[in-house]
């Protein structure tokens, strides 16, 4: 059985108590309850999504037992990746005024809410396009090497045809038979991509050039990048992120040479 001193600490029995006055001056004060000073979030409408959004979302986060702004957010970030720069709003009827379909969401709650697998789980859909995407370039790749090699082929029965044309004497036959086995080649398209995860920004840049329909950046962590954008040794990176905040504009940057950057759909 435990002790109880006047002032409401439990001890352990048989524990000396420790006088309060030489801890803290007048005793220690009672404990009052923890209240959150966090404004109220308005509640999430699911009426603004279309029919079969809105059953997916839910779906999510049920399985995933989770909050549905979670699921949502994550869902309509992953798709304005895939629209990109395909397609674009003109909001006024006489203006040229356009707007590229760039979403920025963030996820915020507390330790354990299941933030990091409830967005995984609501861009699992992206994920498969872009496994999707990666196999059909493999198989691109692949046709390539395999026409490369034909054309080696083809190179060597046309060298050998034009050496027995140059042996009887008709040199244009010769020249013809060249230059009809050179072809143009066809070189190896860069992997699509649609996903990046950490990249510096100069990489970014490279990758966005390849993928002019934009990218899905996805931080797991949105502490650790906010506060390298605070660095002042990342002001680069922090201009660079403001230009494709839009999802419209370009930035230039030096590395091993100078780039132009097509800011197309970078969102996070």
């Amino acid at each position: 059985m435990g002790e109880i001193d006047t002032d409401g600490l439990t001890l352990a029995s048989g524990a000396r108590p420790i006088p309060l006055k030489l801890v803290n001056g007048g005793g220690w004060p009672r404990p009052v309850p923890i209240v959150s000073t966090l404004p109220p979030v308005a509640r999430f409408t699911a009426d603004l999504l279309p029919d079969d959004l809105r059953r997916y979302v839910f779906d999510v986060a049920e399985r995933q037992q989770s909050p549905v702004d979670f699921v949502a957010v994550a869902m309509l970030c992953g798709l304005s990746a895939v629209f990109g720069n395909k397609v674009r709003v003109r909001p006024k009827q006489h203006d040229d005024w356009t707007i590229t379909p760039n979403l920025w969401g963030a996820l915020v709650g507390p330790p354990s809410a299941m933030k990091s697998p409830t967005m995984q789980a609501a861009l699992a859909p992206a994920y498969m396009l872009q496994d999707e995407m990666r196999a059909l370039w493999e198989q691109q790749c692949a046709s390539i090497a395999e026409d490369e090699m034909l054309a080696e082929l083809s190179a060597k029965t046309a060298k050998s045809q034009a050496a027995k044309a140059m042996k009887s004497g008709d040199r244009e036959a010769a020249r013809k038979l060249l230059k009809e086995s050179q072809g143009d080649g066809e070189e190896m398209p860069p992997c699509p991509r649609l996903i990046v995860n950490d990249a510096t920004v100069e990489k970014l840049g490279e990758l966005l050039n390849e993928n002019r329909n934009g990218l899905l950046l996805i931080r797991d962590e949105l502490p650790g990048f906010l506060s390298r954008m605070e660095d002042v040794e990342c002001q680069g990176e922090r201009a660079f992120y403001l230009e494709a905040f839009n999802g419209d504009g370009s930035f230039t940057f030096e590395a091993e040479r100078l780039a132009r950057v097509e800011i197309s759909d970078t969102i996070h």
